[in-house]
């Protein structure tokens, strides 16, 4: 018999897969209990519904995803980690998104009506990571210092090239993971670790 611990996680796995697969809207607690293996009656011993179940994979995936962002800077604050350690951060981060596609696909669909219950949970997860990019921007040059002759962004708007970067990064995530692009997932990091550095 499987422990407790186990069965959860197993639920928690399954929803990863039915939300990518289905959609949050598509997706029902049935969908779930068959991909888990399990019963009604351990679903709801963990989860009141698909709702808490989304919640609580929306916190975890918002956790990874903010700690991948913090570490695209160097420890000490001042300049982007070396390329190797930027290619990994990159390689986890699409991993992330394979592994909660259908979250992401849920914050994402901003579009939908606005008393979705994705609406408010995937408008602030998403504005929470451009501030994490805006403050990981300002740890690597936080008097926004200028280099090279010309710069980006003359206006000098960390907030716009925050949010720039963090679409770059995740956008480009998103698809090439979730294989809607036909680039092989392996191919995206070393490319986007470029783009990143130009980017700082």
């Amino acid at each position: 018999m499987k422990a407790e611990s186990d069965v959860r996680a197993d639920l928690l796995a399954a929803g990863e897969r039915v939300f990518a697969d289905r959609g949050y809207q598509a997706a029902t607690v049935d969908d779930v209990i068959r991909a888990s293996g399990t019963s009604r009656a351990s679903f709801y011993r963990y989860f009141s519904g698909k709702e808490k179940l989304f919640d609580e994979l929306s916190r975890a995936c918002f956790r990874e995803m903010r700690e991948l962002i913090r570490a695209l800077p160097s420890r000490d604050g001042r300049h982007p980690a070396d390329r190797a350690t930027t290619v990994g951060t990159l390689e986890r981060y699409s991993e992330l998104n394979e592994r909660y596609g259908g979250v992401i696909r849920a914050w994402s669909e901003l579009t939908g009506p606005t008393d979705s219950p994705m609406y408010e949970s995937g408008k602030t997860a998403v504005r929470a990571m451009f501030k994490e990019m805006e403050a990981t921007l300002h740890a690597v040059d936080p008097e926004d210092v200028r280099h090279g002759e010309e710069s980006l962004d003359p206006g000098g708007d960390r907030a716009v090239r925050a949010a720039l970067l963090f679409l770059l990064i995740e956008r480009s995530s998103f698809y090439v993971s979730n294989r809607v692009s036909r680039v092989d997932p392996r191919r995206l990091p070393p490319t986007l670790a470029t783009l990143v550095h130009r980017g700082y």
